[in-house]
């Protein structure tokens, strides 16, 4: 894959590294499934690794307690993730 990038051709496709990370999963209540059972739902990120540096792409979710106790959400810590 190239991209243009001022007047030149860059070329990612040997450079770059995709590694998914698994920060946990979180349970999609029975009534949001559209089956009417509950499923286990992960929250992945993404790390890629450029020659340029590292760039993580995560999901965002974060901590609220309403929403932890809708959710059961289960988080793995970045370390070991």
């Amino acid at each position: 894959m190239s991209f243009p990038r001022r007047g030149r051709i860059l070329s990612f496709m040997g450079d770059v590294t995709v590694r998914r990370v698994d920060f946990g999963y979180f349970v999609r209540p029975p009534e949001e499934t559209g089956t009417g059972m509950a499923r286990v739902e992960p929250c992945l990120g993404y790390l890629v690794g450029h020659p340029d540096g590292m760039l993580l792409f995560d999901t965002g979710m974060g901590t609220h307690p309403d929403v932890d106790a809708h959710y059961r959400p289960r988080r793995q810590p970045l370390v070991r993730a």
